[in-house]
């Protein structure tokens, strides 16, 4: 990136100490890792940072990818970042339930909590119900009431 578009970048992190995390101000995606438009490319911010303060990446590959030792996605500390394989990455987070996203923490979630006990209560058709609240059949409502999705009743 530009000089001038580095700048734009740090302007958007909260910078601390160098053991606490450096959180990003701008838009995040679902799973919460920050990115940015310039020069016509999308960018994860974690990863300008780390360019920015510790130097290119080494040659990359599809397997590689930048790990959180944080567990924090919006984390910009380039010393809170290694690189690592995509096992190695999936393999952290699944050990500290990163990867468990489970009710409204789902960014796929369509439902409350609220709504889930509602349903779970409801007497009426999966039909009528799956039509007010916007899911796509009845049996979604189903495995609601069977508890294999939204656990939590």
């Amino acid at each position: 990136m530009r000089r001038k578009s580095r700048f734009e970048f740090w302007s958007r992190v909260v910078v601390k100490s160098l053991n606490e995390c450096w959180e990003w101000q701008g838009c995040k995606t679902k799973t919460g890792h920050g990115f940015l438009a310039a020069e016509g490319k999308h960018w994860y911010a974690h990863r300008v940072a780390y360019e920015s303060l510790r130097g290119e990446l080494p040659p990359w590959s599809p397997q590689q990818e930048l790990m959180h030792a944080c567990s924090n996605a919006c984390c910009c500390n380039p010393l809170h970042l290694d690189v690592g394989t995509r096992s190695q990455n999936l393999f952290t987070a699944g050990a500290l339930g990163l990867l468990s996203r489970k009710g409204e923490n789902n960014g796929k979630a369509k439902l409350t909590k609220e709504q889930v006990k509602t349903i779970y209560q409801d007497t009426r058709s999966g039909t009528v119900i799956a039509k007010e609240y916007g899911l796509n059949s009845r049996s979604q409502v189903n495995r609601i009431r069977r508890g294999e999705h939204w656990c939590e009743k």
